[in-house]
């Protein structure tokens, strides 16, 4: 490992520091890390035994600066002074002398941040339906993908629909949910929490490959129309033509009304203009730009409405192999 002309890699010093104390200590400083920090440091621990006597002399200069210059107590404090008196006490007792814990959700989303994607879908495959959907409403978008595409399919279409009308939990069914995936005991807190979905279901389903997005869509939309609809907004909205071939892009702007597309680009981004209108002759661009420029005022409600015309159209043109129309995923829909 070559040393290095200043300062030390943090990453690297952060290495040497943990395999230079005892394995208790080393424990305790990795035990309020995140799962992210720890994925990162396990390998440069691993690689420590390269490292030069310049490189661990470094690495403790860092520290001592570190030290002197510190003046708060950073990281997860809850978390660490839970694991401590834990440890110290016992779950039983700990449990009694620690306060509930703020924020339910986030606990549980710093929980499967830790979990294996396979591991997560034994769970799935294990806990009540409504408790699926919200694991599912909790993870990342991209490790939601890659766990539904490993479940059986009318179960995914199930948790997912449950998870896309999540709206209010009981925070004690949040903290069984926590005691149950890292089997330890949470408190219960009296007012219901709000869960935001934020479109997850849309973003899941746009990362899916396009058959079984399909698929998944057409029994959404047999059971709920104006979720499946809703869903569809998501996946695709209108800033996303900047993403369409030129091609397809001419295709679909050749089908709309010139009056439609210039209320539906009144105050977008004007790099989103100029790609709609690059699509078209010079001279209708042109007109339409006199138009905005020119034209009375027009209420937002209109504007949004006439995007909607513009994305309606596009999908329908999608499904009939017309045009393609790319997603926030690699596949097209």
């Amino acid at each position: 490992m070559p040393d290095a002309t200043d300062q030390i890699d943090g990453l690297l010093a952060a290495a040497i520091l943990l395999t230079l104390v005892d394995e208790d200590s080393a424990v305790s400083l990795l035990a309020p890390l995140d799962a992210d920090d720890v994925r990162r440091l396990g390998p440069a621990m691993l690689a420590v035994a390269s490292a030069s006597v310049t490189d661990i002399e470094k690495a403790l200069d860092a520290f001592v600066q570190g030290c002197a210059s510190a003046t708060t107590f950073g990281g997860d404090s809850e978390a660490r002074t839970r694991a401590i008196l834990t440890q110290a006490l016992g779950q039983g007792r700990a449990r009694k002398v620690l306060p509930s814990t703020a924020d339910p959700l986030g606990r549980l989303r710093e929980v499967l941040r830790w979990m294996p994607a396979t591991e997560i879908v034994r769970t799935l495959d294990q806990e009540s339906p409504q408790a699926a959907a919200l694991i599912v409403a909790s993870l990342d978008p991209n490790v939601a993908a890659s766990v539904v595409q490993q479940l059986e399919e009318s179960l995914c279409f199930d948790i997912l629909l449950r998870a896309a009308r999540l709206d209010k939990v009981d925070p004690t069914a949040v903290d069984a949910l926590c005691q149950d995936l890292e089997n330890s005991a949470e408190s219960e807190t009296a007012d219901e929490l709000r869960v935001d979905t934020g479109g997850s279901l849309a973003k899941v389903v746009a990362k899916l490959p396009k058959d079984r997005s399909v698929r998944l869509l057409g029994l959404i939309r047999k059971r709920d129309r104006a979720l499946a609809e809703r869903v569809e907004d998501e996946m695709f909205e209108f800033a996303d033509l900047a993403s369409v071939p030129e091609r397809d892009l001419s295709t679909l702007l050749r089908s709309i009304d010139a009056a439609v597309l210039a209320t539906a680009l009144r105050g977008v981004d004007a790099s989103l203009a100029d790609r709609l209108l690059g699509c078209l002759s010079a001279r209708t661009a042109q007109s339409i730009r006199d138009d905005i420029a020119e034209g009375a005022s027009v209420k937002r409600a209109e504007v949004i409405a006439a995007q909607r015309v513009i994305v309606t159209a596009a999908r329908s043109m999608a499904n009939e192999g017309t045009i393609q129309l790319a997603t926030s995923g690699d596949d097209y829909v």
